[in-house]
């Protein structure tokens, strides 16, 4: 039986790590993209494989479509089916205070917080319905 499939934007480092375990430990085979820590990244798929769990990893901007595309794509051909559930954590951290940013940079952090929601659920590659909308307490599969 193949395992449910869940997806995590920014899942190299962080929270995004964290999710990802958490989601390899409850039962999902589990995608997950970087974009700047590819050494975390690579590390994190050969611990969890390691233990049995169904990891990819992959690099992707969520910033850029063709990216978002090519990136569920990946998924599509190494897992099978549609995802279950879907986590955009990507991120972009600012070592400024909130009124100090640029209005550059303003937009960038704007860009990646909407642009992963966007984009990977207008990708072709959508969540089966009902599968997406789940609370942190329903991550069984």
């Amino acid at each position: 039986m193949t395992r449910a499939l869940a997806i995590v934007t920014g899942g190299s480092t962080g929270i995004g790590h964290h999710l990802v375990l958490a989601l390899a430990e409850a039962g999902y085979s589990v995608a997950f993209s970087y974009r700047s820590s590819p050494t975390a990244a690579e590390a994190n798929v050969k611990r969890l494989q390691g233990r049995g769990h169904s990891v990819f990893a992959a690099y992707f901007d969520v910033g850029k479509k063709a990216y978002v595309e090519t990136f569920h794509y990946a998924v599509r051909q190494w897992h099978g089916s549609a995802q279950h559930l879907l986590i955009n954590n990507a991120g972009i951290q600012t070592s400024a205070p909130l009124l100090d940013l640029t209005e550059e940079r303003w937009d960038l952090r704007s860009v990646v917080g909407t642009a992963a929601a966007d984009r990977c659920r207008d990708c072709r590659y959508p969540a089966r319905d009902g599968h997406h909308r789940r609370q942190r307490s329903e991550l069984r599969p």
